[in-house]
């Protein structure tokens, strides 16, 4: 009679590891399959190719940090670029035919047609 062996659980079995496909993920996430291929292109996902030309697998920590690398923080957006003008009363070109008010005025190296 053989002795019993123990029966090791599987890495699935013990619900240790949970690896995900790009369509579960793109349906887990609400956006589109092509999304999170191209975040997995540019590196912003963390995905797997358990072998030559096989699909991804992406497992739930790195889902996480995509999404938590994504938020988006209240208030103004860090990378928006902000315009600072300053308002200059107008030259008048054409000396007093009519008022400048209201009329842009592009500097004359500024002009597209110089």
């Amino acid at each position: 009679m053989r002795a019993r062996e123990k029966k090791v659980p599987s890495v699935t079995e013990s619900g240790q590891l949970r690896l995900f496909t790009v369509e579960q993920v793109a349906t887990l996430c609400k956006v589109s399959v092509k999304t999170v291929y191209r975040a997995i292109s540019e590196g912003r996902l963390r995905a797997s190719q358990l072998g030559v030309g096989a699909a991804y697998r992406i497992r739930l920590e790195d889902i996480e940090d995509w999404i938590d690398g994504s938020t988006v923080r209240t208030g103004a957006p860090q990378n928006a670029r902000r315009l600072h003008m300053k308002v200059a009363p107008c030259p008048s070109r054409d000396s007093g035919s009519r008022s400048a008010e209201g009329r842009l005025f592009v500097p004359d190296e500024m002009d597209r047609r110089a």
